[in-house]
């Protein structure tokens, strides 16, 4: 049987090092044509639907103020002086909550963007016959760390909207 092999674009890597034991393994991460419907099948909301509601919740918060006001708190060396940065920026942290609330959420599986497409594209790296145990463990396929890292959850969101364009783009062919 040949393995299937997916463009370098549509792959990613973490290397993972296990706190406890020191042991470091590479987990991949796969946008391909099951990214898809596994996540409909996950959260009940196609992915395309869920990533036009992303961005268009980020176009609610994204403005100049509300990204000055996230440079300043991240810059801000002190609890005090990130305390100001909150006290004088209210309105826009306020906003960005709200959003960031409203945004993920996904009926009663309580699980967020991010996290599912983190477990989809995962899910899509692994042999077909792991998929169902791997849905059924859920967000502890993958280790904590791999959601604490918000360049790879982005690296990841990315790899899903190229794959979804890339989808888009061949089906009308």
């Amino acid at each position: 049987m040949a393995v299937k092999r997916y463009p370098k674009r549509f792959v990613a890597i973490y290397h993972y090092t296990d706190p406890d034991s020191g042991q470091e393994e590479d987990i991949s991460f796969v946008a391909n044509g099951r990214i898809m419907p596994l996540f409909k099948s996950m959260v009940g909301v196609e992915l395309t639907k869920a990533l036009e509601e992303y961005k268009e919740s980020l176009c609610k918060v994204l403005n100049k103020n509300s990204v000055e006001a996230v440079f300043k708190f991240d810059e801000a060396k002190s609890s005090a002086d990130k305390l100001a940065v909150l006290a004088d920026n209210i309105e826009d942290f306020s906003t960005m909550m709200r959003v960031a609330l409203e945004v993920h959420s996904y009926g009663e599986s309580d699980i967020d963007l991010i996290e599912a497409i983190l477990i989809c594209a995962r899910i899509c790296a692994l042999p077909v016959d792991d998929e169902g145990e791997a849905l059924a463990l859920g967000t502890e396929i993958i280790p904590d760390e791999i959601y604490q890292d918000p360049t790879f959850a982005f690296e990841i969101l990315q790899l899903a909207i190229n794959y979804e364009a890339h989808a888009k783009k061949n089906s009308k062919n």
